[in-house]
């Protein structure tokens, strides 16, 4: 922004421009953070990705060994026809010592029909009362109808009474699994299965060997077929398997899931050390490898469960928000060490000396005429009203129109202007003294002698205006000064005729096209709520009424929470009789003309010359004399005189900022 901008504005932008370099700065850290944080994640991916190749090959190796005491038991059985329960003991009790995770070994054969007897009978010599039988559904145990060929249970380690003598070939299914041993002489292993006598998924799965005679291993399927003597089995417990596996190489910070490979959720576990398939909580890094256990395929699952670890992201973030910061302080400190020289700002031929105060419309600054060092009060309009495309147009005739006021209660309007920048101004009247609003909020109600008096200066000024075809529209008790001029007290003059509607035929249409609801709650009249482009001086007379009302009483017309109720109250309510408000006796006549300018209707309200002549002429009204006037003057005047700079910021603002209840407001229809 030039020079000529005032210096607030320029603050306002210098923050506006740090704001936006700080935003900046924090969507670069954002970034830097997500980058950092896939850059972290990947690191740690890779980490564990590493530990978990190790482990999944650590478990692989532990489930495939155990294999090889299935196969070796079936090398005994095809070195001797004859192998006795001890002989079998011997052999399996060191596989399953060194093989911990081997549940039991079982010795398997094939029994013809014809072979049940004596088979039965070796069996009974062991096992007493026992022979080929079948489980029930209830637990209980029943003989082996007749069948072709019987494969039961002959040895067991370790020993099980109730699994022996029985015949695998009572479940189809479970016979099922001896055929591919026989098509393909290897280590077969069985689906997950139920061990007989449990009544729940117990996760066990079975290593068969089959064992053939006279050589028939390498022969033809058939003479495998023929000469198959039975299967020995490798029964493993999964949970009891890889428990024991975890505990010579333990998780660390990882889950576990051993599946069929190819199945997905719930689906095919086989092993889970949560109890449930992974991915619900996952924190990064998953890891899978499939495990060949000889016909079957597993695959192990690791995931992480320990959460993100990196510092990084959180170090990157923390850091670029205080480089942002700090790098926003310090632009902002360069551009206002830039502006240091600018604190006393020139903008045309006024040079702007102190910041009076701010309102809705517009900031307001105490200035001097470079040439007449005659005291000046400058007004710039916001950005959001001066960036309009028709602002120029219309702010030029408003202030044409307020500058033609000649009358002596009128504030003068001097000049106006725009700055390079695109900022609408005026200069005025500086005038020192005290709103009629903060009079009543400091003495209370005024006496009517007083009231008449101001009022009827305020009438006169308004009425030039209305002559002129301009209409105030924002006619409230902090928009009229009181100051002593050329030795007259209370002396008023009437503020911000700067934003006013003009409807003279001199200035073109209506400035107001766009039809905007401009002016305070409490002193706006209901036609301004209702149809703001046909307002007119009747608005005026009614604001007269409302501020005759606050002067007179010390309370506005309507009191309401907000200023859309009030709004509503002046456009539908009746208002309480000012009789009935005041705490100070009245002429009947003021209050019949006050509660006349307060008509709902514009056409039934007085005009302003009336209301003014009306006041000149009032009876039963003590008159306030210059004398009273001088006296309190005297005896305020002190007070007003150190006020002077704030009660002068009032005279062109649009609000009073400590009064939430005479905020003007601006609503498009």
């Amino acid at each position: 922004m030039s020079s000529s901008i005032a210096p607030d504005v320029n603050r306002r932008r210098d923050r506006r421009r740090a704001g936006r370099v700080f935003l900046v700065g924090l969507g670069v850290t954002v970034v830097l953070t997500i980058l950092s944080r896939g850059a972290a994640r990947r690191r740690e991916q890779a980490l564990f990705d590493d530990r978990a190749a190790v482990q999944a090959q650590n478990i692989a190796r532990e489930l495939t060994t155990p294999l090889e005491a299935a196969y070796a038991t079936a090398t005994l059985f095809e070195a001797s026809n004859e192998v006795t329960a001890a002989e079998f003991a011997r052999f399996v009790d060191p596989q399953l010592a060194r093989h911990p995770s081997i549940f039991a070994m079982a010795w398997i054969p094939r029994v013809r029909e014809a072979e049940r007897p004596a088979f039965e009978a070796s069996l009974a010599a062991a096992h007493p009362g026992l022979g080929i039988r079948d489980p029930g559904p209830d637990g209980t145990f029943s003989p082996s109808p007749t069948r072709a060929v019987h494969f039961p249970v002959a040895f067991l380690e370790p020993p099980d009474p109730r699994l022996f003598g029985v015949d695998l070939a009572y479940d189809p299914a479970r016979l099922a699994w001896v055929e591919p041993a026989i098509a393909h002489p290897d280590v077969y292993v069985t689906p997950r299965y139920d061990l007989v006598g449990e009544a729940t998924t117990s996760g066990t799965v079975a290593a068969y060997a089959p064992v053939f005679a006279d050589g028939a291993r390498n022969g033809t399927e058939a003479e495998r077929r023929e000469k198959l003597r039975g299967v020995t089995a490798a029964i493993f417990r999964l949970e009891r398997t890889v428990s024991q596996i975890l505990e010579r190489y333990p998780l660390d910070e990882m889950r576990l899931v051993l599946r069929e490979e190819g199945t997905r959720g719930e689906e095919g576990i086989l092993y889970s050390s949560t109890g449930e398939a992974l991915g619900g909580s996952r924190a990064y890094g998953q890891h899978r490898l499939p495990v060949p256990v000889a016909n079957r395929r597993w695959e192990i699952e690791l995931e992480s469960t320990d959460p993100l670890s990196s510092p990084l992201p959180y170090v990157v973030f923390v850091l670029g928000v205080l480089v942002s910061a700090f790098v926003t302080l310090a632009v902002w400190l360069w551009w206002r060490f830039r502006r240091l020289s600018h604190d006393v700002a020139r903008l045309g031929q006024y040079v702007l000396t102190a910041k009076l105060g701010e309102g809705g419309m517009g900031s307001v600054y105490r200035a001097q005429h470079v040439l007449l060092r005659r005291p000046t009060a400058v007004k710039l309009i916001r950005p959001e009203y001066s960036d309009k495309p028709e602002a120029a147009e219309r702010f030029e005739r408003e202030v044409q129109a307020a500058s033609e006021l000649s009358h002596p209660n009128s504030i003068v309007v001097y000049d106006y202007g725009q700055t390079p920048d695109g900022i609408l101004y005026y200069a005025m009247e500086y005038v020192e003294g005290i709103t009629l609003q903060a009079l009543v909020e400091n003495d209370g109600p005024m006496p009517p002698g007083r009231v008449v008096a101001i009022v009827a200066q305020i009438c006169g000024a308004v009425a030039e205006a209305h002559g002129r075809g301009i209409v105030h529209r924002d006619l409230k008790p902090s928009n009229v000064m009181l100051s002593v001029q050329g030795g007259v007290y209370d002396f008023a003059k009437v503020l911000d005729f700067g934003l006013v509607l003009v409807r003279g035929a001199d200035y073109g249409p209506p400035v107001d096209d766009d039809a905007e609801m401009i002016g305070t709650p409490h002193y706006m009249a209901p036609e301004q709520m209702s149809d703001p482009s046909q307002v007119g001086p009747p608005a005026d007379a009614y604001a007269i009424g409302c501020m005759l009302y606050f002067l007179l009483s010390g309370q506005e017309v309507f009191h309401r929470p907000t200023a859309y109720a009030i709004c509503l109250a002046h456009r539908n309510d009746p208002p309480i009789p000012l009789s009935q408000r005041a705490t100070q006796p009245l002429p009947p006549a003021l209050v019949d003309l006050v509660m006349a300018c307060l008509r709902k209707d514009p056409a039934a309200r007085p005009d302003v010359v009336t209301i003014g002549e009306q006041l000149v002429s009032q009876v039963g009204v003590v008159p306030w004399t210059q004398k009273q006037a001088a006296a309190w003057w005297r005896a305020h005047g002190g007070t007003i005189g150190q006020r002077a700079q704030s009660a002068a910021s009032t005279q062109v603002l649009d609000v009073r900022l400590a009064h939430r209840d005479t905020i003007p407001i601006s609503i498009r229809r």
